[in-house]
């Protein structure tokens, strides 16, 4: 158990794919025809996050903590923590892997307010991978926290 992990990691690596699974499911809606990339762009939209888990357990431990002591939200938390947010994170490992860019468009937060209708298929890839993710997040939020290691 590296960092003091329990067995929980193989779960959230099950948990994290759900995020994939469910933008694809949502491609056909958006008018996105490559189902595949659509799986890809939110699989990849928690790589941040997913990579610090792995390679930074005790941070993210931590971050977990100010969350919940200040009640302070992920992006604030981990950027208190590791000096970047875990989408910024993220998006750099990803551009230093050399990604395509329609995914590092697609792991790209959207911005805050009104959205507008997608302009592009990358656009439309960005929202997929968003909105699985939120819808992601709101699955795992009523798990117990040993169910999925977050």
């Amino acid at each position: 158990m590296r960092g003091g992990r329990s067995g929980s990691g193989l779960l959230t690596q099950r948990l994290e794919h759900l995020g994939g699974v469910l933008g694809r499911l949502l491609a056909a809606s958006a008018g996105v025809k490559d189902y595949e990339e659509a799986f890809i762009s939110a699989l990849f939209r928690n790589l941040g996050r997913l990579m610090a888990r792995f390679h930074f357990y005790a941070e993210t431990e931590r971050v977990k903590e100010l969350m919940a002591e200040m009640d302070l939200n992920e992006e604030t938390a981990s950027r208190r923590v590791l000096g970047v947010d875990y989408d910024q994170l993220g998006l750099g490992i990803a551009r230093l892997w050399h990604f395509p860019s329609s995914i590092l468009a697609a792991m790209t937060p959207l911005d805050a307010g009104t959205l507008r209708s997608p302009g592009s298929q990358n656009d439309r890839l960005r929202g997929i991978a968003n909105l699985a993710r939120e819808l992601y997040r709101t699955y795992v939020a009523d798990l117990p926290a040993a169910e999925h290691g977050n």
